[in-house]
């Protein structure tokens, strides 16, 4: 049975990949539009990009919106002390690793800029290189990760 949104009562994992999908699509259709028909060039591919993240976004908020489970208010929104004794134990590792991942990225951009540049290849070959690489790395890192996710309750059990 299906509600607003396009949402059925047992939840939503089809809705949440149409939604998905729908900003992937709408940003596959804009980019050559934006970029070669309007000449916009980067500034193209990032307007379809935001246009793409802005229809997902809104069809996220459409679900929450009507969904059975619990209802949103702006009371929901309000920062509350005792919430936030129980979710920061969770969050702060997750957070603290996070951040010193950006600080790492920081100074080495800083110092592949600044000693990069004294070097044949120059800064930009040097910056590219290494997104490249951490493109990579986050590849086996996410599929590292979801082993270790999907194997957790089997070895806890």
């Amino acid at each position: 049975m299906r509600g607003k949104c396009g949402r059925d009562e047992y939840g939503g994992p089809q809705f949440a990949m149409l939604s998905t999908l729908a900003g992937c699509i709408i940003n596959v259709v804009l980019d050559p539009k934006a970029i070669f028909v309007l000449h916009w060039g980067m500034m193209g591919a990032a307007v379809a990009t935001v246009a793409g993240q802005a229809v997902s976004a809104l069809l996220a908020v459409c679900y929450l919106l009507h969904t059975k489970s619990f209802r949103l208010r702006k009371s929901s929104f309000r920062p509350r002390a005792g919430l936030f004794r129980h979710m920061l134990p969770l969050g702060v590792s997750s957070f603290l690793t996070q951040a010193s991942i950006v600080v790492i990225m920081i100074v080495m951009n800083n110092v592949l800029v600044t000693y990069g540049a004294r070097s044949k290849y120059g800064a930009d070959i040097l910056l590219t290189v290494v997104g490249i690489v951490m493109k990579v790395f986050q590849i086996v890192i996410s599929i590292v990760v979801g082993i270790a996710a999907g194997a957790q309750p089997i070895v806890g059990y």
